[in-house]
């Protein structure tokens, strides 16, 4: 299975966007997400933000313990979608 995360506002808190600044990690998603990988899901995170950043947006994603499989800066194929607005399984 592949699961879709957004990165802003569902990764992190929500914040005023600005490049290369980053929300801190919410609270329990690390947990949620490093079950999801234990459990064999595929993840992309997915942000709107702009490939400059994908390198900078990896480095944030590792230092803060958060389990990934590849970052897309525009929305992907997938079975689930998961952002801060909804959740939609298809």
């Amino acid at each position: 299975m592949r699961l879709v995360i957004d990165f802003d506002g569902t990764i992190t808190k929500d914040i005023k966007y600005i490049p290369y600044k980053y929300g801190a990690v919410k609270s329990n998603i690390r947990k949620r997400l490093c079950k999801l990988k234990k459990d064999g899901v595929y993840i992309i995170v997915w942000t709107s933000r702009s490939w400059a950043e994908r390198e900078k947006i990896s480095e944030y994603l590792l230092i803060n313990f958060i389990p990934h499989d590849e970052i897309i800066c525009c929305k992907p194929i997938a079975d689930i979608y998961y952002d801060v607005k909804n959740v939609m399984i298809l």
